[in-house]
């Protein structure tokens, strides 16, 4: 079983390296969600945490111009 610290944690202003669904950590305000980034894309600065919160990528998806080239 892998522990906390191999996750890869994704920090505001990084890019996106691959899409797909990441759970989205914010600091005291809200509660772990899910959101969809596209890959290149850079992660969002949080309005309430601004840069504290952090991205882990849960589930690769395939982008639409992904599918159309295969």
């Amino acid at each position: 079983m892998a522990s906390d610290s191999s996750k890869t944690l994704y920090k505001p202003g990084q890019v996106v390296p691959t899409a797909g669904i990441y759970k989205v950590s914010h600091v005291q305000h809200r509660l772990p969600h899910k959101a969809t980034f596209k890959a290149n894309e850079k992660f969002p600065t949080c309005h309430k945490c601004d840069s504290a919160v952090r991205f882990e990528l849960l589930e690769p998806v395939e982008e639409e111009s992904e599918r159309r080239s295969a």
